[in-house]
């Protein structure tokens, strides 16, 4: 009888092994976790949301490292905040920053708590209360479709093999840099790789001047004009150029005659002009702002747990071409 018992125990063992090799892996589930509305003010997508339970207006924003409350909207929203010997350095230079406590920040059926948020930014942009970066986006999968007027986020389980980019089976793909919790990948620009930031806070791409000089164009080359200035949360405006560069591509999508406008991402309009092109193709720092001109024709999914991203044109012209007008005042634009 004991030795029947072990057979039939055996026996059930055998059959739950071959009952769960049958069942296959866990299937991968993602349902959306939160659809965000968004409305593209200055070509920047804009959400609302509460912080403490008051209305704010949320930029979504791939770009900036960390989540950042501007000084008004702590003053409005009666908000405490401490110094901090932590300074933020974007384009137009870098800003000093306070630390603040909030108790809850929802948007739509999404919320997190007990958050901590830095307070500053040198450059107010109209409509934002909060920036919402890299710390809080990078535990998320993001999909930006420009031409829903919607954000979705997920939080995938079981998606390591999966086809993610459910609107398109044909949709390009391009692999993550895995070191940070930017959104980097390479891309080609005049056939020269170029490490390239998904930048939802950035108006429009934006190439580095350094990475200009190594794809064979400069300010004062023929055909290169001036764009204006853009400036971000440094504060800080900063000169830029417009040119017309051959070719740019992103995985098996090649864009040909592009007009792009590059600037020092780090100096002032009165700066010297850096003339002495670095000649390595540099992993610290992107050499591409990848901004929301392309976002605005694409639908994208940032698929955090692959460290990948899926998208898709959607129509439209990818890079238009931008107005010549000299750097001042009036010209102020935050690209970052």
């Amino acid at each position: 009888m004991k030795r029947l018992l072990r057979h039939g125990a055996a026996l059930a063992i055998a059959c739950a092994v071959l009952a769960a090799r049958a069942a296959g892996p866990e299937a991968c589930t993602r349902s959306p976790t939160a659809r965000w509305d968004i409305a593209l003010e200055g070509n920047l997508p804009v959400t609302q949301g509460t912080v403490n339970g008051k209305p704010a207006g949320i930029l979504i924003d791939t770009g900036s490292a960390a989540s950042l409350l501007t000084e008004g909207a702590a003053r409005r929203l009666g908000l405490v905040a401490r110094s901090s010997p932590e300074r933020m350095r974007g384009i137009g230079g870098d800003s000093s920053l306070r630390v603040t406590r909030i108790d809850e920040l929802r948007i739509g059926a999404w919320s997190a708590h007990a958050m901590m948020l830095h307070v500053g930014g040198d450059l107010a942009i109209p409509g934002v209360d909060l920036v919402l970066g890299e710390d809080v986006l990078h535990t998320l999968d993001v999909e930006f479709d420009y031409a829903a007027l919607a954000v979705r986020v997920f939080e995938p389980a079981s998606c390591g093999g999966a086809w993610l980019a459910d609107w398109d089976r044909s949709a390009q793909v391009l692999d993550l840099e895995r070191d940070d919790r930017a959104v980097r990948t390479t891309i080609e620009v005049n056939a020269v790789p170029a490490l390239a930031l998904l930048d939802s806070g950035a108006v429009r791409t934006l190439l580095s001047l350094e990475f200009a000089y190594r794809a064979g164009l400069a300010p004062d080359a023929p055909g290169v004009r001036p764009a204006g200035c853009a400036a971000g949360l440094g504060g800080e405006l900063v000169r830029a150029w417009a040119a017309r560069f051959d070719s740019v591509r992103l995985g098996n999508e090649t864009l040909r005659d592009a007009e792009l406008a590059f600037a020092d991402f780090t100096v002032s309009p009165d700066a010297p002009l850096l003339r002495a092109p670095a000649l390595s193709y540099s992993r610290h720092g992107p050499d591409v702002l990848l901004g929301n001109d392309f976002l605005r024709t694409h639908r994208v999914l940032v698929a955090r747990a692959q460290a990948r991203v899926y998208f898709s044109y959607t129509g439209g012209t990818v890079f238009p071409r931008l107005p010549a007008a000299g750097c001042d005042e009036r010209a102020r634009t935050p690209v970052d």
